[in-house]
């Protein structure tokens, strides 16, 4: 062992939330290397648990065997040969009793053991399809929660032989046609993973193909619309609605209950806040989906089109009301106090001068980088100080201007994000309602746009960039309305002339109308808004002090009134430089104040939860990183892939993290590309047995699958 996890493990920290601060702190990520490497079967290994008591590991492969290692003593000391026919894709210790142990697999069984015995105890084969993943509840050693790609989610007690169906995703959006339009389907719903909320076991966290994470109160489960909590990205909606495809590979509760993290193909890693979203009852239920919250624009494909714009007037509602509250309103009014995006007291969060002043120099670094156009190392610099200093409100405002001149997939998400926290931290900054009102431009929210823009008009009346971005705006939603509305008038004609020839109308065949994205603006509405002015990332700041702090607070709680509708489809904080395309089952995973992520280009990736910045990335896989999974208190993480084997990583006296700026802006890049590719060329999910069998094609992989 080497002398700095000796050191680690001699200080008798504990099991406890500050002991795995320590260990995710950003300098000893850096210090993390291959502790071992063990040849565990001959398939690839396809899902890792450890006991309770941390000393087993549990191994899956699709050579269709269990396989259990002592981590302390260094020994491998069961292969199980199952009596399943397919992959297994997952294994779970029962709590308190590891004597015990349920697998799942590809064909369609979930079957319980007793390892020390090396029996079958109970086979269960309820499920119709391939069961992805299994889920055990804290002190219950008699039950597991499994969840299949025919769209259930099961508890099973294996002593009562009893059988309850928790969710059917399948027979609810799949037959049940009261979810609207926005979100219909003709892709079969399928459950790709589950989590259980450790803090409080009753929530169950469930993410599908159809790339909606829902959150289940086990005790008040009718259907599956019964959710507590439904979790989509605003830039998933945004994306999906133009038909692409995206589905979520792992979803993972933190350790205190309040966050939840979602893993999306085809996109990226995404933290949820569950901390004020807990209700006892299904109030939520299906508003996702409901046309109260979304509707459908005038002419925009009554019947089984996709939507053309994402109209929000019930927002514009509560926006006159809050128009009408008085001075005295303020944050902690609204009913999104709590929400991440608006930190109580923000701005009064102190910073030691000595990081203050390093923070301030990777900023001045980044304006540097900025200037050059070389957004990515701007990003990268202004993270570096958004992680020594948190709330600085020029940071988070230059971070945005960098991300929307990027503009990667999910730059104007996070640029949102950032605008957001900026204006939380100094209310007074013109900049962070200019970079607020150009973020949501690029996110095609324009009435949400021209309502911000209208109050930064008023709070700094000096400029005129406002009012002129407002009337831009303005005229961009009228050029769309007027298009869409003329393309539906074609598209109503064209049916009726095809009538008239006797030819009909192929139902099968939608209109391009029907299958425009949401609000797509034409090149020449494009054009004439031109965008929003040329706004640089200097130090110049154009601040108006407010009379009266009342009128601040006022500004704020109508800002967070007007964007209630999109906080509510906001992440907490997003994750990028990974690529996600080739397997559904990558999964990410909270590692003490760090994230961790599997990778198709075969690394790890580490951020760091709060700012966002990628800590390191480490090479865990020849192909793919699947498999993630932390140590119950030491700091070591065992992963898994394609490779036949898996690997144990801790802090090493020869560390193997690339945390080099160069090389982890290159691997960035090379993997945004990759999965730009992807994106655009492939129309279906591989499973790890296609990439297995690629890569044997390649002639790069010379064992062969089950």
């Amino acid at each position: 062992m080497s002398s700095i996890y000796d050191i680690f493990r001699s200080s008798q920290l504990g099991v406890n939330y500050r002991s795995k601060r320590l260990y995710s702190h950003r300098n000893v990520i850096k210090l993390f290397g291959l502790d071992c490497e063990k040849d565990l079967h001959s398939g690839c290994v396809n899902c890792l648990d450890w006991s309770d008591n941390g000393t087993l590991l549990a191994s899956g492969s699709d050579d269709r065997k269990i396989a259990i290692y002592n981590f302390y003593s260094d020994k491998k000391l069961i292969t199980l040969g199952t009596p399943h026919l397919q992959n297994i894709f997952g294994v779970k210790f029962f709590p308190e009793n590891n004597n015990y142990l349920g697998s799942c697999a590809a064909d369609r069984k979930v079957i319980i053991y007793d390892i020390a015995e090396q029996r079958v105890v109970h086979s269960c084969q309820e499920h119709e399809d391939r069961v992805k993943m299994l889920e055990v509840l804290p002190r219950d050693s008699r039950s597991l929660i499994s969840c299949s790609e025919d769209g259930t989610v099961l508890h099973i007690d294996y002593r009562s032989q009893d059988v309850k169906t928790l969710v059917n995703l399948r027979k609810t959006y799949n037959t049940n046609l009261n979810c609207g339009n926005i979100w219909r389907t003709s892709v079969l719903t399928e459950v790709k993973c589950i989590n259980i909320n450790k803090s409080d076991p009753n929530y169950l966290a469930v993410g599908s193909n159809d790339a909606v994470v829902r959150v289940y109160d086990r005790r008040f489960i009718r259907d599956a619309l019964d959710t507590v909590e439904t979790f989509l990205p605003l830039e998933v909606i945004k994306n999906r609605l133009r038909n692409e495809r995206f589905y979520v590979t792992c979803v993972c509760f933190s350790e205190d209950g309040k966050e939840l993290l979602c893993s999306y193909g085809n996109d990226q890693i995404y933290l949820m806040d569950f901390s004020y979203g807990k209700k006892s009852d299904a109030e939520n239920a299906g508003r996702l989906y409901s046309s109260s919250a979304y509707n459908v624009s005038p002419g925009s494909t009554a019947a089984g089109g996709g939507h053309s714009h994402l109209s929000l007037e019930p927002l514009m509602k509560k926006i006159l009301n809050i128009q009408r509250c008085p001075k005295t309103a303020s944050l902690k009014n609204t009913n999104i106090s709590n929400s991440s995006i608006f930190p109580p007291n923000a701005s009064t969060s102190t910073v030691a001068p000595s990081l203050e002043k390093l923070a301030d120099n990777y900023r001045l670094q980044g304006n540097s980088a900025y200037n050059k156009h070389d957004y990515s190392l701007a990003i990268h610099l202004y993270s570096k100080g958004i992680y020594l200093n948190p709330h600085s409100s020029k940071l988070l405002a230059n971070r945005a201007t960098a991300l929307l001149r990027r503009k990667w997939r999910g730059d104007c998400l996070a640029a949102l994000l950032d605008s957001l926290k900026a204006i939380s931290s100094d209310p007074h900054s013109s900049r962070s309602y200019v970079r607020l009102t150009e973020s949501l431009f690029e996110l095609d929210l324009l009435e949400e746009g021209i309502f911000v823009a209208d109050i930064a008009q008023q709070k700094f009346p000096s400029g005129n960039f406002f009012e002129n971005t407002s009337a831009k705006m303005k005229k961009c939603l009228l050029s769309s309305r007027e298009k869409r509305e003329g393309k539906h008038k074609q598209s109503v004609d064209r049916s009726v002339n095809l009538k008239s020839a006797g030819r009909g109308a192929n139902p099968k065949k939608r209109s391009a109308a029907s299958l425009s994205p949401v609000h797509q603006r034409d090149s020449s509405a494009t054009a004439s808004c031109a965008k929003t002015e040329n706004i640089t990332s200097d130090d110049e700041e154009n601040s108006v002090k407010a009379d009266e702090e009342e009128h601040i607070d006022n500004t704020i709680a109508r800002l967070a009134g007007a964007l209630s509708g999109v906080l509510s489809l906001l992440p907490k904080a997003r994750y990028f430089g990974h690529c996600n395309v080739d397997t559904d089952i990558k999964q990410a995973v909270f590692y003490g104040s760090c994230i961790m992520g599997g990778s198709d280009d075969g690394r790890m990736f580490m951020w760091d939860k709060g700012s966002g910045l990628l800590l390191g990335v480490v090479k865990a896989d020849q192909y793919i990183v699947n498999c993630i999974l932390p140590h119950p208190w030491d700091p070591v993480v065992a992963t898994s892939g394609i490779e036949n084997n898996v690997k144990f990583w801790r802090p090493s006296s020869k560390p193997m993290v690339e945390f080099r700026t160069s090389e982890l802006l290159y691997v960035c890049n090379q993997n945004q590309g990759h999965q730009e590719e992807l994106r655009e060329n492939a129309t279906r999910i591989f499973s790890v047995q296609d990439i297995f069998q690629r890569a044997a094609a390649e002639g790069n992989i010379t064992c062969t699958t089950s």
